[in-house]
């Protein structure tokens, strides 16, 4: 999924963002129109500026009024002081004063007419986002360009420390595997025993090896892959009632949910979904008063209710307008772009962006971020800090693996990634010390 969006970078964008109308390009001029009309239409009341609408007076004047100021790119700014009751506060806005003017921001968008053309929605965005740079000085990033900003919000680790989740495959592979930690819970610890079984994967792997194709594009070595992470993430939650239970419980699924029969995976209550170009509109970053997040995920894993999906699914239907954006989103996935290659800070700030703007947008404290171009694969595991010293959020990742270098590496992916989809995510760490 993807969507347009219109972006001022100043208040003196709002002006072309809201006289932007349905007319023809050889259309005359915003002022042109409106002296023609009104020399033209004699007994019609004339429009009034943004500044001269407020909330007590909310019918436009009648052609007798004040003309409207010059300097119409202003009048927003008037209008949503003056609507807030701020219209004497020229400083800084405190959180207070920001919830007001959203509050009547969109009452006062919809006032504002070129004559009688209402504005779009993206206008209204353009607005919105006018409005919040002139009053809160809020700095609104891509998650592609959040490197510039990335020392504001996220806590680095020491560069030792960064790399410093560990699994077997990598790090232990011809030692013994560690007995799964005393600490996590009840499902984490079924999770981890299958995790363990190397000979389960292995085969995975190798499937998913001889039907895949390297071709140019990332995406036809990352879907399959991803698909395939899913495919075993149901059938282990068919054969493994904790693992369902989890899934239903950290997206939020409701408690009561019925299991019913899905083809080719058994009796479930949840479904994975796997979406791809969700797009996130300003996301402001929890902790910090004045940045926000936007862009699109390249794919993003959820989940809903197994009732609402299996009629399409047995029916041998594809997925349509099923969304799980509502839920708490557990992973992120960013494709590395050939513009933002693997191992670079831009592609790693990217990653751990995405995983921080969605942990706002939910609430939760932790969620895996994954960095891929298909061949090279990266975990970060993204989380709060909850310590007021300390920037709002961290992260830790594991190694780099190339699953083109060794076969091991691409069962351990699997591995990782239905770590990921079924695990806690505050326990991934401890789930990656056995794949």
């Amino acid at each position: 999924m993807s969507s347009a969006t219109f972006t001022p970078t100043s208040h003196r964008n709002l002006r072309s963002a809201t006289s932007t109308s349905t007319s023809t390009p050889s259309s005359p001029s915003t002022t042109t129109r409106k002296s023609s009309r009104r020399r033209s239409q004699p007994t019609t009341h004339s429009s009034a500026s943004p500044a001269q609408a407020s909330p007590k007076s909310p019918k436009r004047p009648s052609q007798g009024g004040a003309p409207a100021p010059k300097k119409r790119k202003n009048g927003m700014t008037t209008a949503v002081s003056e609507a807030s009751g701020l219209g004497s506060n020229k400083g800084a806005l405190t959180t207070d004063d920001v919830s007001k003017i959203f509050k009547s921001v969109f009452a006062i968008v919809d006032r504002i007419q070129d004559e009688d053309v209402r504005l779009s929605s993206q206008q209204k965005e353009a607005v919105l986002r006018a409005v919040q740079e002139e009053h809160c000085n809020v700095r609104a990033y891509p998650f592609t360009e959040a490197l510039s900003v990335f020392g504001e919000f996220v806590e680095e680790p020491i560069p030792s420390e960064r790399c410093s989740i560990r699994t077997f495959t990598l790090n232990n592979g011809d030692g013994i595997r560690p007995e799964s930690a005393t600490e996590l819970t009840p499902a984490s610890k079924t999770l981890a025993a299958i995790l363990r079984n190397d000979a389960y994967f292995d085969d995975k792997a190798t499937l998913l090896r001889t039907s895949r194709h390297k071709e140019m594009s990332h995406r036809t070595m990352i879907d399959p892959t991803l698909l395939e992470a899913i495919s075993i993430a149901m059938e282990l939650a068919a054969t493994h009632q904790d693992l369902d239970d989890g899934l239903k419980i950290r997206h939020k699924l409701g408690q009561h949910r019925t299991a019913v029969p899905i083809t080719s995976v058994g009796l479930v209550q949840s479904y994975v979904t796997l979406q791809e170009e969700v797009h996130l509109k300003n996301q402001p970053v929890d902790g910090v008063s004045n940045i926000q997040l936007r862009g699109d995920y390249d794919y993003l894993f959820g989940a809903v209710p197994a009732e609402i999906v299996a009629p399409c699914i047995n029916g041998g239907h594809r997925l349509r307008d099923i969304e799980s954006e509502g839920s708490n989103n557990t992973i992120s996935v960013a494709e590395a772009k050939r513009h933002i290659k693997m191992g670079t800070d831009e592609s790693r700030a990217q990653a751990i962006a995405q995983g921080v703007a969605e942990l706002c947008r939910n609430g939760k404290d932790s969620m895996i971020s994954v960095l891929t171009d298909g061949e090279d694969w990266q975990f970060s595991q993204v989380r709060r800090t909850k310590d007021s010293a300390l920037k709002p959020f961290t992260y830790t990742m594991t190694d780099r693996f190339n699953v083109s270098m060794s076969p091991r590496f691409e069962a351990l992916v699997l591995k990782l990634l239905v770590a990921a989809i079924l695990g806690n995510p505050e326990e991934f760490h401890l789930l990656a010390q056995v794949c």
